[in-house]
């Protein structure tokens, strides 16, 4: 396991790579179907779709110095993503809209959230949105993100559409005690990330060639 410091964003060495990837995902996102029903009456900042799109589009991260590809028998890795903070009371309201090349799970203080993101193409990519209040509480809560890279030159996994281009983009908002807290995956100074080498997808195991199903 590495922890890496994400400088993505920051690092002008980076900024190339982040605005061509900006500018891919400005054309191609849209809202997923399969939304988690947020509670009525929400009181925090409602934006509209294309505002969502764009704080989404300006908040992909992903970690520095990535390769992606593998000299190991693996079609893909695992990064996971972190975020603590410190509530001064159990919120009513939150709500995260996410996305992810390839795949996430979200955990809130080890509870799973959501898994996701639906399943699109580069032409039609997908983000969600989640009420995450019921899993928030007062004092210390940690955000977890494992998101699940496919390796794009790689044939494993193919009904998973991925990019050229890893990451991970976040957008929320959390209301508390009269004020609204945004949680944004950009401000990479508030993240953790951890690429999990031990972590492998093995390939061109003999299966039973009916369902598929691997034994080792």
């Amino acid at each position: 396991m590495i922890e890496v410091v994400l400088t993505w964003g920051v690092c002008e060495a980076d900024r190339p790579w982040a605005d061509q990837l900006a500018r891919f995902w400005t054309l191609n996102m849209t809202s997923s179907q399969q939304k988690v029903s947020l509670a009525s009456g929400f009181r925090v900042k409602v934006l509209t779709s294309q505002q969502i799109i764009a704080q989404l589009n300006a908040s992909w991260i992903w970690v520095p110095k990535w390769v992606d590809s593998s000299t190991e028998n693996t079609a893909g890795r695992v990064v996971t993503f972190i975020r603590e903070l410190q509530l001064p009371s159990k919120p009513k309201e939150g709500v995260f809209h996410l996305s992810a090349d390839t795949r996430y799970k979200l955990f809130i203080n080890d509870q799973r959230v959501a898994v996701g993101p639906s399943r699109g193409s580069p032409y039609l990519w997908y983000h969600d949105t989640i009420d995450i209040a019921v899993h928030l509480q007062e004092g210390h809560n940690e955000i977890r993100v494992e998101v699940l890279r496919y390796f794009a030159a790689n044939r494993a996994a193919m009904p998973f559409d991925r990019t050229s281009f890893p990451g991970l983009t976040i957008h929320g908002t959390i209301a508390v005690d009269g004020e609204t807290l945004e949680i944004n995956s950009g401000e990479v100074g508030q993240w953790r990330a951890q690429v999990h080498n031990e972590i492998t997808f093995p390939t061109g195991i003999i299966d039973d060639g009916f369902l598929h199903v691997q034994s080792n």
